[in-house]
């Protein structure tokens, strides 16, 4: 057998193998949002929006379910995102394996995917501030403005060491983030009161570098207001951690603690 009829043998299976499952999860990606794109515009509800997402694993319903949002920011459907994220809020909405719909919400709403420009992340400020101001009294526009805001100011920083930041990196880092908070300082005095608005705060947090003690503190209040919204939980014990603000040991006894706080499931 030939060099290149062995490769053709044994490579191409493969290759066409991959490339079939590939085109599955795609197939079965685009049907899952045209479910909920249907059940969306034939009710002209968003209540039963997640039922879309409910029948498939959850790697790939969040990927569809973020991706659906997502174009909805870009189609600006101000009016059916806030439906979606009341409701998803209301009925504390979970995927089959207990993630919140709410906290994929955010993030399919705040982040652009790949390798996004300036350009890119310019016109997703562009979209939510322009639901900010069609919708003043919504509390998810803010937040959701707030945390691409913080996800722009790391794209500015990148993700290295400090010393790797140029000079205009951390400016734009600083600045981006101060306008983070400033929206979501504005947004606490509105009416309606969401669980991811200290989720966004905990991110300004970290990129502010706050002490432990203030970072303890904010993590108190939310889970005193949202007890049962894990992140909170999360996003302080990665703050507890020797590259952040703790020490060795810190992030596990705080995971044990919580834990036992909470019991039964959900600890």
């Amino acid at each position: 057998m030939s060099c290149l009829s062995a490769f053709i043998r044994f490579s191409f299976p493969k290759f066409f193998l991959g490339l079939s499952a590939l085109l599955a999860l795609s197939i079965i990606s685009f049907a899952l949002q045209s479910v909920a794109q249907t059940k969306l515009s034939g009710s002209g509800s968003c209540a039963k929006f997640d039922e879309g997402f409910q029948n498939s694993n959850d790697r790939l319903a969040m990927e569809s379910y973020r991706s659906t949002v997502r174009k909805m920011v870009e189609d600006e459907a101000f009016n059916q995102l806030d439906c979606i994220a009341d409701s998803a809020r209301i009925n504390k909405a979970r995927f089959p394996g207990v993630k919140w719909q709410l906290y994929t919400f955010y993030r399919g709403v705040s982040e652009v995917p790949g390798h996004a420009t300036e350009e890119d992340w310019n016109q997703l400020i562009g979209h939510l501030k322009k639901w900010l101001t069609a919708n003043p009294k919504s509390i998810t526009a803010p937040v959701a403005l707030a945390e691409a805001y913080i996800n722009f100011a790391w794209h500015a920083r990148g993700n290295g060491f400090s010393d790797t930041v140029t000079e205009s990196g951390w400016k734009l880092f600083g600045q981006r983030t101060e306008q983070a908070k400033k929206i979501l300082e504005d947004a606490s005095s509105l009416p309606g009161k969401c669980p991811h608005w200290y989720v966004a705060m905990q991110l300004v947090a970290k990129a502010e570098g706050w002490d432990l003690a203030n970072s303890t503190e904010l993590f108190k209040e939310a889970s005193a207001a949202a007890p049962d919204y894990y992140y909170y939980h999360r996003y302080l014990a990665e703050y507890m951690l020797p590259k952040w603000e703790g020490e060795e040991g810190d992030a596990t006894n705080f995971a044990e603690q919580s834990a036992n706080r909470l019991g039964g499931t959900e600890g």
